[in-house]
């Protein structure tokens, strides 16, 4: 069942496209596009791992998740629960901060979300949430705008994610067996910097963010909701 309240601005049409991609139009693998860590901020990045940057002007906060962050992922023996968790806390740092992008098209955060649906989820943010951003980055006044200071992650849950739905052909023949993995799920909380040219009341401070893991042992974001477990009878 679809959560029907009422969501505050930014991640509403965020959580559409990632739906949509993961199951309105056949599975999450026919979304290609937009390959690799594409930086459009244009103040360069610094790294302190093998799997993600650090923009120049980053905030605080930003800096402070991606030392821990760093320093997980460059352990000999990893936490998973706590890194996909680093992750969601970073993603969310990056995408819902306006005070330090420089361009209209420097959406933070892409590199944390699987590139089998980075390409829709940038469109999608470009015609909404980072539209709204370019409106004041034009004005001159994207310093007194929304600026993640802290965020708080409860435990990670283990749980199982649905990443290509069963295929059947007419006759009820099944063409494409249903895909299921392994996934961590992070609920998180946040908050925003006081702010002169917004209200940070009417905009996103919470969500639950499911992580996977590759091969490679690369963390990426397959969904992001409103707040609410996407299906708790999926948890591992």
């Amino acid at each position: 069942m679809k959560n029907t309240t009422k969501q505050s601005k930014g991640l509403v049409l965020f959580i559409t496209i990632l739906s949509l991609a993961i199951m309105g139009v056949g599975g999450f693998y026919i979304m290609k596009g937009f390959q690799g860590n594409k930086n459009n901020s244009g103040v360069g990045t610094v790294s302190q791992n093998n799997f993600y940057t650090l923009r120049k002007n980053a905030t605080p906060h930003q800096k402070e998740i991606y030392d821990q962050l760093s320093d997980a992922l460059n352990q000999d023996v990893r936490d998973d629960q706590k890194t996909a968790g680093l992750v969601a806390q970073s993603f969310v740092a990056d995408f819902y901060t306006w005070t330090n992008k420089t361009k209209f098209n420097d959406v933070g955060g892409l590199q944390f979300i699987h590139q089998d649906i980075r390409k829709p989820v940038f469109d999608q943010a470009l015609d909404n949430f980072y539209g709204d951003m370019n409106y004041y980055l034009q004005k001159g006044d994207i310093a007194n705008t929304l600026e993640v200071s802290q965020s708080t992650t409860k435990p990670t849950k283990n749980v199982k994610f649905l990443m290509q739905e069963e295929e059947t052909d007419s006759d009820g023949e099944i063409r494409k067996e249903a895909i299921t993995v392994d996934a961590f799920q992070v609920e998180i909380t946040w908050t925003y910097k006081d702010a002169t040219a917004v209200k940070t009341a009417d905009f996103q401070k919470s969500s639950t963010i499911t992580i996977v893991k590759d091969t490679d042992g690369l963390y990426s974001i397959v969904e992001v909701t409103d707040g609410q477990p996407t299906d708790t009878n999926n948890q591992a």
